[in-house]
């Protein structure tokens, strides 16, 4: 009995197909713009949403621009505004 059910399970094995798609939603991005004896430029996001396709190795992230989150809120505002133009362009595709 016991090799018939392993018998049976290992055929069965060969059948099954293995996911081809793996997502995450909980990535994070980090940007750094800082050049020395100026002011620190950095910004993280925690949005970060990514598809991994196994089956050709295809791996694609894309974060929402404006939730880049500095620590002085004037950088974020020129970074959206003036830099990036997130009203224009909403999503970043890496």
């Amino acid at each position: 009995m016991k090799k018939i059910t392993f018998l049976l399970l290992t055929l069965l094995s060969f059948t099954l197909h293995a996911q081809e798609k793996m997502m995450s939603n909980n990535g994070i991005v980090n940007f750094e713009a800082s050049i020395p004896l100026f002011e620190e430029v950095k910004a993280t996001n925690n949005k970060a949403r990514c598809v991994l396709i196994t089956k050709t190795g295809e791996f694609t992230c894309w974060v929402t621009v404006k939730d880049f989150k500095f620590e002085r809120s004037l950088m974020e505002q020129h970074f959206n505004s003036n830099y990036m133009e997130s009203d224009r362009y909403a999503k970043a595709i890496f």
